[in-house]
């Protein structure tokens, strides 16, 4: 005859319920724990401030040492602010470029020279591509409402950068379309035409294709580097001998 076999209570399971016991007791008492959130290094807005300064100038220097550019107006000197800084037709706010100038001199091909036209360059004085992606769509509605409100004296409109970004577009970063998208984004579709619905929007940027075709060619995107500015431009000695040359072609 077999006999029942008694079996024990598991002690894992008993201290486990004790535990479960005493946790519920206590509860109250555990302190929430709360997960760490890594926070970025912010710079202030002199730090940003300077180094915007600090890139405009080496943008000029860069330009100028190309014998091809005249630097003339540089934000935020005052008698510059007034040839950089344009009106958002869809409000009272403003914007300004970095820098502005005039090419100057001809290259090998006659047909291809910009000499005496103007340009106006954003700059930005990044080693990476950080946020410029959202920059230059703003940067590209910028362009689209300076050419409109003055369209013989934006002739050029320069990006400068010492870092790439969105390189896997990087051929069709100006592109009409791309234009066109950043003017009809959110952020700058009421202000750069001063309409509020989307289709409104698209239907007026429908009838300005030859116009939007134009302003693409006339955007260019530079990326220098600190070896191309200290290594691959001509001294200030050099430019003395050319600008010699150059006054006595003329005259």
């Amino acid at each position: 005859m077999k006999t029942a076999r008694k079996t024990q209570p598991c002690p894992l399971t008993s201290a486990s319920e004790s535990e479960s016991a005493q946790d519920l007791g206590s509860i109250s008492q555990i302190p929430l724990i709360h997960k760490k959130r890594y926070s970025y290094f912010m710079p202030s807005g002199e730090e940003i401030q300077r180094k915007g300064e600090e890139g405009a100038h080496r943008a000029k220097r860069w330009l100028e040492r190309t014998l091809r550019a005249k630097v003339q107006w540089v934000n935020p000197d005052r008698t510059a602010v007034k040839k950089l800084t344009y009106k958002w037709p869809g409000d009272n706010n403003t914007f300004s470029f970095d820098l502005g100038g005039t090419f100057i001199g001809q290259g090998d091909d006659a047909d291809k020279t910009r000499e005496g036209e103007n340009f106006f360059a954003e700059v930005k004085n990044y080693s990476s591509a950080s946020d410029q992606s959202s920059m230059f769509t703003d940067f590209l509605a910028k362009c689209y409402v300076a050419r409109k409100e003055d369209p013989k004296f934006t002739d050029v409109f320069l990006w400068i950068t010492w870092s790439p970004f969105r390189v896997t577009k990087w051929n069709q970063l100006h592109s009409p379309e791309e234009i066109k998208k950043a003017i009809l984004d959110k952020r700058n579709r009421l202000r750069s035409l001063n309409i509020s619905d989307t289709q409104e929007a698209e239907k007026a940027l429908s009838q300005e294709e030859e116009f939007l075709n134009s302003l693409s060619k006339d955007i260019w995107l530079l990326v220098l580097s600190k070896e191309q500015e200290d290594f691959l431009t001509i001294s200030r000695e050099e430019m003395g001998v050319i600008a010699q040359y150059r006054t006595g072609k003329e005259g």
